[in-house]
């Protein structure tokens, strides 16, 4: 596992994630009072500053506006960066090793989300072939998929992934985080953007199962060390104390912990040479 490759991803994915979610509430106006009105299936707000919304990025819209009221607008930014990062470092982990539950059933229908079969073109996912679409059993209207453009439709899929897999897997793509589905990156099928650089990081790492460990650990790097700074007087805040705390245990570690203490207890009532052998540590 290339842990540098790793660790300049994931901070590289940090920075820009969050000034994506900041440039994408500044367009929404999101702290703006706006006035909408209903024309049909659309709400068009009275200002004219936002396109036409559909009744479901309405609801969307209204959810992450109650949100960013609540809970301060930095603290959404901060939240939506690092769900989007959880849910495209996931699903790669899961459609490298297929199992990604997609089926009617959750099983894996060995369907590339990011990226095409070969595993090496993000541009055309193969998830976006009309053909492998309808294998899954995803929430989609495919009528309205039809009018749309690519990236539209991508991120219309993208969506409906995430739902479904919050059905699967409710600790990672729970619906808690439903108010900033409508922050979904933009970039997703263009050059550099999250696919590219997920894939640059080659299938072998994702067949690790410590990488998402490590890539959590990675992706608050920067707040770690500046938490960390000796330099820096300042007491802790309460929010900070998870970035000086939290530190990814790697295999080996839980192994020496596991055959020194739980290994250690059995092996005092239970001699067996042959198993303590097969102990490394």
């Amino acid at each position: 596992m290339d842990k540098n490759a790793l660790k300049s991803f994931a901070m590289d994915a940090r920075e820009k994630l969050t000034n994506l979610m900041k440039v994408k509430l500044q367009d929404l106006h999101i702290e703006e009072d706006l006035h909408f009105t209903q024309h049909g299936d659309l709400y068009e707000n009275t200002e004219h500053v936002l396109r036409a919304m559909s009744a479901s990025d309405y609801e969307r819209y209204n959810k992450l506006k109650s949100a960013v009221s609540r809970d301060g607008i930095k603290a959404i930014i901060e939240k939506s960066a690092y769900t989007w990062f959880n849910r495209i470092v996931a699903i790669r982990y899961m459609e490298v090793n297929n199992f990604l539950p997609l089926g009617p059933n959750f099983e894996s229908l060995d369907i590339k989300v990011l990226c095409d079969k070969s595993g090496k073109d993000f541009r055309n996912p193969e998830i976006l072939t009309m053909s492998k679409l309808r294998e899954t059993s995803l929430d989609i209207d495919y009528a309205k998929l039809t009018e749309m453009n690519n990236q539209e439709k991508y991120k219309t899929i993208i969506l409906a992934v995430v739902k479904k897999l919050g059905e699967a897997i409710p600790d990672v793509f729970d619906g808690d985080t439903e108010n900033i589905d409508g922050l979904i990156p933009d970039n997703l099928l263009l050059p550099n953007g999250l696919n590219d650089c997920i894939l640059r990081l080659g299938e072998e790492q994702f067949k690790h199962t410590e990488i998402i460990g490590w890539l959590y650990q990675y992706y608050n790097q920067a707040e770690k060390e500046k938490v960390n700074d000796h330099n820096n007087k300042k007491p802790i805040e309460k929010n900070e104390i998870p970035y000086a705390t939290q530190i990814f245990t790697p295999n080996w570690i839980v192994k020496y912990l596991v055959e020194n203490s739980l290994g250690r207890y059995w092996l005092d009532r239970h001699p067996n040479p042959s198993l303590e052998q097969k102990w490394e540590y």
